[in-house]
């Protein structure tokens, strides 16, 4: 049983150790995005909000779709930045919620492996809007981050939440205010032909099948390091005393008899009494006579 356990905990051991290195790779590969909102604005406070990619391992194609609070922020554009014009990123400040960075690379053979600021969204804090944290997200559906070789690229992204504060509570201008009814995703630009449209959970995907298959491995161990015999020596013939072997002698004479009871027109009792002497007989002449 102690060398069952030790095995246990080797595997476990094992498992451990392959799970942190693919986590780190799936890391390693995502291209890293941060919504720089500010920490505070006031109501009615215009405020700016750089999109900025801190790791890219190299991206082709992009489909960002970036989610805001539209009762409380008001998109007023934005502005992409040149250092990523070989992104060919379009022109989509017609699409109001959610905000969308699109663009496909220039070359068709080499990713684009720009960092720094994408682009800066423009909003304005809404007159008499909700007091209280505002989150601005974003996110990239599956096919709609890829690289050159249409593979996707898992995607990071590290919000902007803005704690709004009290300011103005009333404006001439009726587009201050907040809508009735908070804007809806509707159909949007669509990622740029070419494209990759395989349906994948991004670059995490891989890494979970891996882990699953990993664990499932585990678990077969498990079940066979305990299915079987517990003992340490396992798979040597075990040596029965004078009494368990005598008493094994006869179960097994009995076993015999039932399974053919053609041999003998005895009872059971009288079969058992014979085979008893039978054995007391033999055991008396291995006395008399031992083996040299």
């Amino acid at each position: 049983m102690k060398k069952r356990i030790v095995s246990l905990l080797s595997v476990m051991l094992m498992l451990a150790m392959l799970a942190v290195p693919f986590t780190a790779l799936a890391d390693e590969a995502a291209v890293e995005v941060t919504i720089g909102a500010p920490e505070k604005a006031a109501q009615g406070d215009v405020i700016d909000v750089p999109i900025t990619i801190d790791k890219n391992p190299g991206i082709w194609g992009i489909n960002w779709k970036i989610y805001y609070d539209s009762q409380i922020l008001r998109f007023d554009g934005i502005e992409f930045k040149d250092e990523f014009a070989d992104l060919g990123l379009l022109d989509t400040n017609e699409v109001k919620y959610p905000i969308v960075i699109n663009g496909m690379g220039s070359s068709v053979t080499e990713n684009v492996n720009t960092t720094g600021v994408i682009a800066v969204a423009h909003f304005k804090v809404y007159v008499g809007a909700t007091l209280g944290e505002t989150v601005i997200s974003m996110k990239a559906d599956a096919g709609n981050n890829i690289n050159v070789d249409s593979k996707d690229v898992a995607l990071k992204v590290n919000e902007g939440k803005i704690d709004v504060t009290e300011g103005l509570t009333s404006s001439d201008n009726k587009d201050d205010y907040p809508p009735k009814e908070p804007l809806q995703e509707k159909a949007q630009i669509n990622t740029p032909v070419g494209h990759s449209s395989k349906s994948t959970e991004g670059g995490h995907k891989w890494l979970w099948i891996i882990i699953g298959a990993v664990i499932l491995l585990g678990v077969v161990v498990v079940i066979w390091l305990f299915s079987g015999s517990d003992d340490d020596d396992e798979g040597e013939p075990e040596v029965l005393t004078g009494a368990e072997k005598e008493a094994a002698d006869e179960a097994a004479f009995l076993a015999m008899l039932g399974a053919n009871d053609t041999l003998t027109d005895n009872t059971a009792d009288e079969d058992e009494a014979a085979f008893l002497k039978m054995l007391a007989d033999a055991e008396n002449a291995d006395e008399q006579n031992p083996q040299e």
